[in-house]
Order: structure tokens, then C-alpha cells, then sequence
């Protein structure tokens, strides 16, 4: 996956964020966040539809779907889907699943 793909969603995320309790997040943080992103994105279902367009599914992340006239747009429409899920589960205090062993759910660890 290209790097850079989320910068909007970065820019969102520590926009909201960023201060937040008197903490900030660290590039640490940012890794962590592609990771997760990346990993959900490796679990994505595709499947084409009678009409000929692609559907895209991150079964984990309940409601992420996505669709497409080519399997490239539902990806990039899927990814942005799940930034947007990703950031309305934060802002709403919802538990995100843990994939790949990454869980966004325990308090950052600052050294």
C-alpha cells in the first residue's frame, strides 16, 4: 500500500485529538493508526455484483462496505470508509476491534 494514502485522515484524527486531555499524540501513534488501517484492509471481502460492480466488506469492522465500477474504486472508496468509521467510533467512545493484535482501545503508552 502506498504511504500517504491517509494524510486527510491523519490531519482529522489528530485535528481532533491533538490536546486532547492535555495529551498529544506521538509519531508513534501515527504508525500504530497505518498499521491498523493496513492490516483491516488486508481483511477486506470483495465480490462482484450482478451488475457488474464491485462490493467491498471489512467483516470485522461491522458496516465498513464500499462499492465500485472497478475493484480499485471500491478499495479507495473502502479505505475512506473505514478512516470515517474509524474516526466516528472515537468520537463516540465506541470500542474498535482489535485486528491483527492491534488494539486502538488500551490508553497510549508514553515513555
Amino acid at each position: 500500500m502506498k504511504s500517504g494514502l491517509c494524510h486527510g485522515f491523519w490531519r482529522k484524527l489528530f485535528g481532533c485529538f491533538n490536546g486532547f486531555e492535555g495529551k498529544e499524540f506521538s509519531i508513534f501513534s501515527y504508525y500504530v493508526f497505518t498499521d491498523y488501517i493496513e492490516q483491516a484492509m488486508l481483511s477486506a471481502e470483495y465480490s462482484r455484483l450482478e451488475d457488474g460492480s464491485i462490493a467491498g466488506l471489512i467483516p470485522v469492522c461491522q458496516g465498513v462496505i464500499a462499492f465500485g465500477a472497478e475493484q480499485d474504486q471500491c478499495r479507495e472508496d473502502l479505505q475512506r470508509s473505514l478512516e470515517a468509521w474509524i474516526l466516528m467510533r472515537l468520537k463516540l467512545g465506541h470500542a474498535l476491534p482489535i485486528i491483527h493484535g492491534i488494539n486502538l482501545n488500551q490508553e497510549p503508552y508514553y515513555a
